[in-house]
């Protein structure tokens, strides 16, 4: 990378935002956590949630404050951030460099998908996938793919928190 002008935010193609895109994204991404959601609702009738991964997400369930930001923080922040240099940043870019954007973002999404290691989020999380895909190609500035799964994951957080049905065993959606 120290062959490119710019470092590695120009490599991986991470720029400032333009407000009136972001506000779009942000829209786009609670959009897409809906049919994600709608996704994996139908999904479950197929392939039903294994009762130690529902175990790992209830202990992911902050017990405090400070368990609650720390919690935020890795889900909202680390996990977008370094998921999406290496998907969009890296691997989606060879893919699209070799084969063209069409198949990178289909390769790239559907290794995202399967990097999950659960069979009943392939298909969603797959889908997901190539939704931050075309963000990637549509705007060239991988910060935009890095905050639709931070949404993501922050709209799971706030279920898991807030849902009572956690509490008796049942995943929020």
């Amino acid at each position: 990378m120290r062959k490119f002008p710019g470092g590695f935010p120009a490599q991986v193609r991470l720029s400032k935002p333009r407000v009136h895109r972001l506000i779009l994204v942000i829209v786009a991404a609670f959009a897409a956590v809906v049919l994600v959601d709608q996704i994996y609702v139908i999904n479950q009738h197929f392939s039903p949630v294994p009762e130690e991964y529902a175990e790992q997400i209830r202990e992911l369930k902050p017990q405090g404050a400070l368990q609650f930001a720390i919690t935020l923080a890795g889900l909202c922040l680390l996990v977008p951030v370094a998921e999406e240099i290496v998907f969009r940043g890296m691997i989606q870019r060879i893919f699209s460099r070799n084969m063209g954007p069409l198949i990178g973002v289909l390769l790239a999404g559907a290794m995202f998908g399967a990097v999950h290691l659960n069979a009943h989020l392939l298909v969603s999380i797959t889908v997901f996938g190539w939704f931050l895909g075309y963000l990637f190609e549509a705007t060239g500035n991988l910060l935009y793919p890095i905050v639709a799964p931070a949404i993501f994951n922050g709209v799971a957080l706030a279920q898991l928190v807030t849902d009572e049905n956690v509490e008796r065993g049942n995943l929020p959606v």
